[in-house]
């Protein structure tokens, strides 16, 4: 994985993808009418904040049985 910091905020990381999982993104970038870059950030925000919620859950969850 290749980070490089850029002065807007943003950091370039790299992201290995099957030729069939760039299609299918390219196609959910085309409906949605946003570039394939905007669509992978899309999609890594939305893992970002599911696997968050996950933790949060998972704290709360502690069985005393």
């Amino acid at each position: 994985m290749i980070e490089e910091k850029s002065t807007d905020g943003y950091e370039t990381i790299q992201v290995d993808i099957t030729d069939e999982e760039f299609l299918t993104i390219a196609k959910l970038a085309h409906e949605r009418d946003i570039t394939i870059n905007k669509m992978i950030e899309h999609i890594l925000w939305e893992e970002i904040k599911r696997r968050k919620d996950e933790q949060i859950q998972g704290q709360g969850s502690t069985d005393q049985s």
